[in-house]
């Protein structure tokens, strides 16, 4: 007497995989933070090199002040309305991330702290374009 094949459902075959096999064969997602305030062009190019490095170093990267050209901002004429958007954004956009850059210089912008304190929290990898010991060491090489 043979035995029957077992019935294999559609439900069995067809689900997608589970997010761990594609976080695992994806680039994993980084969010540079740094000082924008203040600074010419709201340190735009600094922030545009940055991304082209650790792109080249093989990372998705999340870059504010792009996301801050594709919305239409003027870095000559930002307000207070403008700042609050940006951030509420940004703070989503970290979010989805899998680790967070800070820049040279991050310590002196109010924003960069808020989002290295939220990847704290989230337990998001954090990396330093110059260690410190009074903060993690972690460093990306991206040359």
């Amino acid at each position: 007497m043979a035995l029957a094949a077992p019935l294999i459902t559609v439900s069995s075959w067809v689900r997608a995989p589970p997010v761990s096999f594609w976080r695992s064969t994806m680039a994993l997602r980084i969010y540079i933070a740094g000082p924008m305030s203040g600074r010419p062009n709201l340190n735009w190019d600094a922030f545009d090199r940055k991304e082209e490095e650790l792109r080249h170093a093989g990372w998705d990267v999340v870059n504010p002040a792009a996301m801050d050209r594709e919305t239409g901002l003027d870095p000559e004429g930002m307000g207070e309305y403008d700042y609050e958007d940006a951030a509420r954004r940004d703070i989503e956009a970290l979010r989805e991330c899998d680790a967070i850059y800070m820049m040279a210089g991050f310590q002196f912008s109010k924003g960069a702290c808020w989002e290295r304190a939220l990847a704290k929290h989230w337990g998001l990898k954090r990396y330093y374009e110059i260690p410190r010991e009074d903060h993690e060491s972690e460093h990306i090489r991206t040359r």
